[in-house]
Parts: structure tokens; C-alpha cells; sequence
């Protein structure tokens, strides 16, 4: 039964016993004035004293008051019915409604409420009748140009839909949707309260996901413009270093010294062609079994001298763990540029990096949250944390983190962090980072671990 068919049956049922309740009252008046102009007047009572021996006019009397007793009688079941069928809505309404309903005065004093109010905020029906809203809610938001809106709103179109904070007994906070309606005939509103917090949770999801396909859309398009600028860059410097070569066994010395400078030159923009194509990924890996924890140990080894000693390196590298399907020479790479990033981080001051690696029993929300375009699957992965106490990165910063050629560097190229990130998009891993301004920088990353232990995974080696 629909609440249209349901409020048209009880309004029958109201006018059913008003018609019956007026007719009744009407005739017992009529009779009553009857009674009191016998009574008061001799003539009239003597004119129909004669008719009163009349048997019919007798039983009429007694017709007309069984009639007004069954028509009151009547009346009063009909309207305990009415009153028993609106509680009974009451009651319904007020179980199985997840939303608060309230009803409050011109000045704002709560005069009735449902049972909702317990589960929503707490407080009980006696704590709530007779209170003020803002023992509910606060912070209600209106236009500050129109003060007046809730009431424009109101007096308009009968109704108000706003938002609120809303505040529990235990003193939470949680968003609230508000929605007014004027009581007619009252000075008075009914007020609807919803608990939007799964609503705006949902947003705020929708939001990020949409930020993050769209910065990995972005970061694709820019790897894939360097990708296609590195290719051919890389053919001219082929042709280039090539016929450098052979003219070198031709040439005197003075000549061969400014052929070299050539050749040098060229084999560093060869370097800088192979760091844009593996921004995008574009690099060819030959991918073995190998062990994360002596990589990273290899790559510490490598990079002592170039960190410095005002900057102390503790390492808490896992032994046993699982294998990784990688190419280490490039797992290498990423390493480095994770330690010289966190070294030039901390800048000229003194410092500590921390490295550890690990292994993660991952879920869908511990993968999400990552810069990958990479589709990655709960499971275990073998993780790589490189964290640093230095200067840390504000939002806009941490936005454009990945992008080619982006640094924040005076003599940098912007290459690092984009490189890292193409490799690690092609080895089907993730990474992610937290960062605060003048907080410090944690890199993760995370590799699908394989089921080979890596103490005897196949090769360790530093593979092309």
C-alpha cells in the first residue's frame, strides 16, 4: 500500500466519522431545544400533551435518542479506529525510517522526534524533546550573502534541502543532509536529518580515482611523446657515433681528440634516449629470478661515496625472501635514484636514509593508492621502503612527481623519478609515496613475489 493510498484511506475514514459525529449533534439538538421549549413554555406543553399519548409519537421519541446513541456510538468507534490507524503509521514510520525526523517549533525547540534519533546521534527521545537543534547539528551552510535563505526557501516552495555537521552524544562529528518542511497551519517545520557520510565517502573515492586515471593517463601520453622523441634522437646519434668511429683510424690526432668529443657527447644523449624510452617503459628487459634485498645491498655499496658522511644509511634488508621476476640491472637503477633522491632531499644538512626491505601480504586498498598504471592483484609482494628526514614535498609537488623532465633540482634533468617509474610500470609492480612539507619522503615499492625462494633463485646478477 503506497503512502498516497494510505493517507487518502485515513482522511475517508476522518470524514466518515466528523459526517457521522455532526448529525448526530444535530439531531440531539434539535431535540434538546424541543425539550426545552416544552418545558419552559405551558401552551406548547399543553398543545402536545395530547400527541404525547399518541403510541407512535412515543415510539418516535425513543427512535430519535436510539438514533443519536448509535450515531455517537458510531462516531466514537470510527474515530478510535482513525486514532489506532495513525499510530499504527507513526509507529511504522518511525521503526523503519533510517533517517531522524523531527519537528520543531519557530524558535527552534525539538517538540517530537522518532526513534531514529537514538541510532543516529545517541541521545534518547526524552534527552531530545524540548531541546534546541543545535544540540544535533551545527554549522548549517547557507549562502552568507542570504542569510534569510532557509526562510526564502520555506515561504517559496514549502521546503529546504541544505547540509550540516551533524554531532553525536559522544561528541563525533559526521556529515549531515538536512531537509525542512513547513507544517501548515503551525508555526512549525518538520525536519528530516540523513547521515551522508557513505555518500560523501563515496565522492571522495570517485574523486581520487578519477585524479589518478587521469595523472596516469597523463604520465602515458608524456612517456610515450618522449618515447617517440628518444627513438629517432637515437637513430641520429647512431649514424653519428657510427661514422665517428670510422673516421677515427683516418684522422690525425688533433682531429681524433675533437672526434672523441663527439662520440662522447653523442654516447650521453645514447644515455639520456635510454632514460626517456624507459620513462615509458619502451625498454626491452630480460627478466630472471633474483633476490631484491642483495640488490638493494649492491646498489648501497655502489652509491657510499657519492651519499657522503653527514648523511648516515641504515639498512634493515630481509633475508629468505621470495624471488622477484626482475631485470636487475634495472631494479638497480631504481634503487640508486630512490637513495640519490632521499640524498638530495636532506640537502646540505645532515641526515638519515632508511632503507628496508621486506615481505607484504598486500589487499585491493593496500595496490590502490599507487602511481602504476600497472593492474595489480592482492597477494604477497616483496617491498623496497626508502624514507628520508629531509625537506618533503607540498601537494603540487607530489602531482607532478613522475613527470618527464618535471624537477625541482637546479642542475636536474627531470629524467629519476620518470625512469623509475616506467620500470617499474614494465616489471607489473607499484610505487608509492608519502610526503609531507619539511616532514620527510617514504618511496615503497612493491613486486610481485614469486613462489621461488630467492637464496636459490636462479641469477642475482646485475643482468642486462
Amino acid at each position: 500500500m503506497t503512502e498516497k493510498t494510505v493517507g487518502m484511506y485515513i482522511k475517508g475514514e476522518k470524514n466518515r466519522y466528523v459526517f457521522d459525529l455532526a448529525i448526530a449533534y444535530a439531531v440531539g439538538s434539535a431535540v434538546l431545544l424541543l425539550n426545552f421549549v416544552i418545558a419552559l413554555n405551558e401552551d406548547t406543553r399543553a398543545f402536545l400533551s395530547q400527541f404525547a399519548r399518541v403510541p407512535h409519537i412515543e415510539w418516535l421519541i425513543y427512535f430519535l435518542f436510539g438514533w443519536v446513541a448509535v450515531m455517537l456510538t458510531l462516531a466514537f468507534i470510527r474515530w478510535r479506529r482513525v486514532s489506532r490507524r495513525n499510530a499504527e503509521l507513526e509507529g511504522i514510520v518511525s521503526s523503519i525510517s533510517p533517517d531522524a525526523l523531527t519537528v520543531v517549533d519557530e524558535t527552534r525547540r525539538i517538540i517530537m522526534c522518532n526513534h531514529s534519533i537514538e541510532r543516529l546521534f545517541g541521545y534518547t527521545i526524552p534527552e531530545t524533546v524540548g531541546q534546541n537543534t543545535d544540540l544535533l547539528y551545527f554549522d548549517r551552510r547557507v549562502d552568507k550573502s542570504r542569510p534569510r535563505e532557509i526562510y526564502e526557501a520555506l515561504e517559496r516552495d514549502g521546503f529546504h534541502i541544505g547540509l550540516a555537521t551533524g554531532r553525536r552524544k559522544d561528541g563525533s562529528t559526521f556529515p549531515l543532509k538536512i531537509i525542512s518542511a513547513e507544517v501548515r497551519g503551525r508555526k512549525a517545520a518538520v525536519l528530516l536529518l540523513r547521515d551522508i557520510t557513505e555518500r560523501k565517502e563515496a565522492e571522495r573515492q570517485r574523486s581520487i580515482l578519477g585524479e589518478r586515471i587521469h595523472r596516469r593517463e597523463k604520465l602515458e601520453s608524456m612517456g610515450e611523446m618522449a618515447a617517440g622523441v628518444a627513438h629517432d634522437f637515437n637513430n641520429i646519434l647512431s649514424v653519428i657515433l657510427m661514422n665517428g668511429d670510422l673516421a677515427l683510424p683516418e684522422a690525425d690526432a688533433k682531429i681524433r681528440e675533437r672526434i672523441d668529443a663527439i662520440c662522447q657527447a653523442a654516447s650521453q644523449g645514447a644515455e639520456m634516449c635510454a632514460l626517456m624510452l624507459a620513462c615509458a617503459g619502451k625498454t626491452h628487459t630480460k627478466k630472471r629470478k633474483a633476490d631484491l634485498s642483495e640488490i638493494v645491498r649492491q646498489s648501497v655499496r655502489l652509491l657510499k661515496e657519492s651519499v657522503g658522511e653527514r648523511i648516515t644509511v641504515s639498512t634493515q634488508l630481509a633475508d629468505g625472501l621470495p624471488a622477484i621476476n626482475a631485470n636487475s640491472a634495472q631494479m638497480t637503477q631504481v634503487a640508486m635514484n630512490l637513495i640519490l633522491n632521499a640524498r638530495d632531499a636532506i640537502g646540505g644538512g645532515t641526515g638519515q636514509i632508511r632503507i628496508q626491505t621486506s615481505l607484504r601480504q598486500c589487499t585491493a586498498a593496500d595496490l590502490a593508492d599507487n602511481r602504476s598504471s600497472a593492474e595489480l592483484a592482492p597477494g604477497p609482494y616483496v617491498a623496497l621502503d626508502v624514507s628520508d628526514d629531509g625537506c618533503g614535498m607540498d601537494e603540487t609537488t607530489l602531482g607532478r612527481l613522475f613527470e618527464p623532465f618535471f624537477t625541482t633540482k637546479e642542475n636536474g634533468k627531470g629524467l629519476g623519478l620518470a625512469s623509475v617509474l616506467g620500470i617499474i610500470g614494465a616489471h607489473d609492480a607499484a610505487i608509492k609515496v608519502e610526503s609531507e612539507k619539511g616532514k620527510g619522503t617514504v618511496f615503497t615499492v612493491l613486486i610481485p613475489a614469486s613462489g621461488t625462494p630467492a637464496a636459490t633463485a636462479a641469477d642475482t646478477r646485475l643482468n642486462p
